[in-house]
């Protein structure tokens, strides 16, 4: 799908990879853009930015991504593309085992990391088959392909986000509509530790959003299903599948390693403290 002229609805746009998607478009030609999120005054500072149109809301609620939809066409009159790009993670604390985590916060999880995109699904799927056209866009994650070491509810939820992104490729492909999914591993974001604009030093593997957004729009206008932008993630995959056991042997040992490595850290500062 061509991005110029489009009209495009972005969640989670105010920060991170939303606000990298939302610049993206606009430097594309998009028609019209909406940038939604649940801090109103950081969509507005984007949508201004872009020329567009800026609304709270809350993705975990339906009746809002219904509204979101409904205020996209009273503006702009359609919905050509939507990113479903809010998400969240939780971690394990404080038990650290894969069942940690509030029940609460598993449940969020599951509202923001997939009933959002579901939601969002219904909201504009049918649009889109009646004009034999359209692009839906769901953030996932690495983790929804290999695994998060200390967020069980994160890699659930991921898992299932690019799940329901293939069934809704395999199951609306054919009808005009294009469906992209995208696994990053790690971007230079909030959800990694480093706020917008700062100039905190970055890992080894660690993406800029600008980047990221590039690569994703290319992928829209190719139709391209799997967005995988670090490289290595394409390695770690092809290594699990050629041998599951093997894998997560590997990713034991790391685990081990991690918390013996913490131990060390804590054990180190405990000396120094005394």
């Amino acid at each position: 799908m061509n991005i110029k002229d489009k009209i495009v609805v972005v969640t989670g746009g105010a920060h991170g990879i939303g606000r990298a998607l939302c610049r993206e478009f606009h430097k594309l030609g998009a028609a019209g853009i909406v940038v939604a999120d649940l801090d109103l005054a950081g969509a507005e500072k984007v949508a201004a930015e872009v020329s567009g149109l800026a609304i709270e809301c809350n993705v975990a609620k339906e009746d809002q991504i219904q509204n979101l939809v409904a205020k996209t066409h009273e503006k702009y009159g359609r919905v050509d593309i939507f990113c479903s790009n809010a998400g969240v993670g939780i971690s394990d604390a404080p038990s650290w085992t894969a069942s940690g985590g509030s029940n609460k916060g598993w449940q969020l999880c599951w509202e923001v990391n997939v009933m959002s995109q579901v939601y969002a699904a219904r909201a504009v799927l049918p649009e889109m088959q009646a004009r034999g056209s359209g692009h839906i866009f769901n953030t996932a994650s690495a983790a929804g392909l290999l695994a998060q070491m200390g967020d069980a509810a994160y890699t659930a939820t991921k898992h299932a986000s690019y799940a329901f992104s293939k069934n809704l490729a395999l199951t609306h492909g054919a009808e005009g509509i294009g469906v992209s999914v995208l696994c990053p591993q790690y971007v230079a974001t909030t959800m990694t530790g480093i706020p917008d604009d700062s100039e905190q030093e970055r890992g080894a593997f660690m993406l800029e959003p600008e980047d990221v957004a590039a690569i994703c729009c290319e992928a829209i206008e190719n139709n391209q299903f799997m967005i995988t932008p670090h490289q290595q993630v394409k390695k770690f995959v092809a290594y699990m599948h050629a041998d599951h056991d093997k894998w997560l042997k590997s990713m034991q040992e790391l685990r081990a390693k991690q918390i013996g490595d913490a131990e060390e850290l804590e054990m180190s500062m405990f000396i120094k403290a005394v």
